[in-house]
C-alpha cells in the first residue's frame, strides 16, 4: 500500500491554475449588494488562502490604478480582465477581503482560514502583484511600475495598515513594502 502525500499548491501554481475557476464560483455567490453571507463556502478550505490572497492583490492593484492614475485606469482593465466587485465583500477597499468591513472580523476570525495560512499566501502574492504589474507596465500603456510602486506606497489605505489593530493588516502592510523594495 502505498502512501499519498498531498502536497501544497504555491500561490504562484494557484494563482496561474485554479483562481480565474474559483473567482466565478465565488462573484456567482457573493455579488449581492451588501451580501457577506457564506463568503468563502464555494472554495476548497485548502485554497481558501491562497484564493484570499490571489484575490486581494487584484483588487489593490486594480484600486490603486483606478484612483491615482484613473485616464490609464481603462487601458489597465482591458489588458489585466481583473474581477470586477460590484457590492459586498471588496467593493471599494481590498482590505475589507483581509479584515471584514468593520476592519476586525475577516476570514481568520471567522474560522475560514488560519493566521499563519494566510499571512504566507498574502507575502507570497504580494510578490506576484508586483512580479505581473512590473510585466504589465513594461508592455502596455498602463503606469509605470515606480509610479505604481508610489502610488501604493503613499495610498492613504494602504497607510493605514502599518497600525491597524487587525494583524493580517499590518503583516499585509510589511509584505508589500518588502515586494515593492524588491523592484525599487
Amino acid at each position: 500500500m502505498r502512501a499519498i502525500i498531498k502536497c501544497k499548491m504555491s500561490t504562484y501554481q494557484y494563482d496561474r491554475q485554479l483562481f480565474n475557476a474559483h473567482c466565478q464560483a465565488f462573484l456567482a455567490n457573493n455579488c449581492i449588494e451588501g451580501s457577506d453571507l457564506g463568503r468563502f463556502a464555494a472554495i476548497r478550505q485548502d485554497h481558501r488562502a491562497n484564493f484570499i490572497a490571489c484575490l486581494f492583490w487584484r483588487v489593490l492593484a486594480d484600486q490603486a490604478v483606478h484612483n491615482h492614475f484613473p485616464e490609464q485606469h481603462p487601458a489597465f482593465e482591458h489588458v489585466t480582465s481583473y474581477p470586477k466587485m460590484s457590492g459586498g465583500l471588496a467593493a471599494g477597499y481590498p482590505d475589507h477581503i483581509l479584515a471584514g468591513a468593520d476592519r476586525s472580523v475577516g476570514p481568520v476570525e471567522r474560522g475560514e482560514v488560519s493566521l499563519a495560512d494566510l499571512q504566507q499566501a498574502v507575502a507570497s502574492a504580494m510578490t506576484l502583484m508586483c512580479a505581473e504589474y512590473h510585466v504589465i507596465s513594461l508592455l502596455h500603456q498602463t503606469p509605470t511600475f515606480p509610479n505604481f510602486r508610489h502610488a501604493l506606497e503613499n495610498d492613504t489605505h494602504v497607510l493605514r495598515w502599518a497600525n491597524d489593530p487587525n494583524p493580517i493588516l499590518r503583516f499585509t502592510h510589511a509584505a508589500l513594502a518588502a515586494a515593492l523594495a524588491q523592484y525599487a
